[in-house]
């Protein structure tokens, strides 16, 4: 192609940075331009797309109450460009074969328990978790979460389809005390 033949500036796809949240593992940061399908996406970067649900730029928990949580919910056509599904740089998709995830959590002998997108946060999770049980700010503040029958204590910037642990669309947790690290 000679200079004179030259592309338009506008018609030149420009990429822009995602971070997928793959199934039981950590997040990955990709580029992509608008007009990428969703499956080109997730089958360029090795993700398997059958009987898989895929949420994108979910907004934060804390819009919803407790019972529309379950019902917002939504996955999408795979089909779709990433323009069209409105993703801009460092937005956000979180795939899983489960469409939520139930969540128990224990403490002190108490069940809470609660359906949750693959897409919600641990740090959401713990929230919701303390204030069902209905914690004093003081205690609750030095409680976590811990997958029941491990040692493994989530970070709270982890999306809860993230864990290898799930079996069933199902997982356990424990509050407990946070370990204090003295220097």
């Amino acid at each position: 192609m000679n200079i004179h033949e030259k592309e338009p500036e506008d018609r030149i796809e420009q990429e822009f940075e995602l971070f997928v949240h793959p199934e039981g593992s950590a997040t990955k940061v990709v580029k992509a331009g608008k007009g990428t399908l969703l499956k080109e996406l997730l089958e360029a970067i090795g993700f398997q797309t059958e009987g898989v649900f895929v949420l994108v730029n979910d907004p934060p928990m804390e819009l919803y109450s407790e019972e529309e949580i379950e019902i917002q919910v939504e996955a999408v056509d795979l089909g779709t460009s990433l323009g069209e599904l409105g993703l801009k740089e460092h937005s956000h998709i979180s795939c899983h074969t489960c469409k939520v995830i139930t969540v128990a959590v224990f403490y002190n002998g108490e069940e809470v328990k609660k359906k949750f997108p693959p897409s919600a946060l641990i740090s959401f999770i713990t929230r919701w978790a303390k204030k069902r049980l209905k914690l004093d700010d003081a205690s609750a503040e030095k409680l976590v979460l811990q997958i029941a029958g491990t040692n493994e204590r989530p970070r709270p910037d982890v999306r809860l389809g993230q864990l290898g642990t799930i079996q069933g669309c199902k997982i356990v947790f424990n509050l407990v005390a946070a370990e204090l690290i003295q220097g």
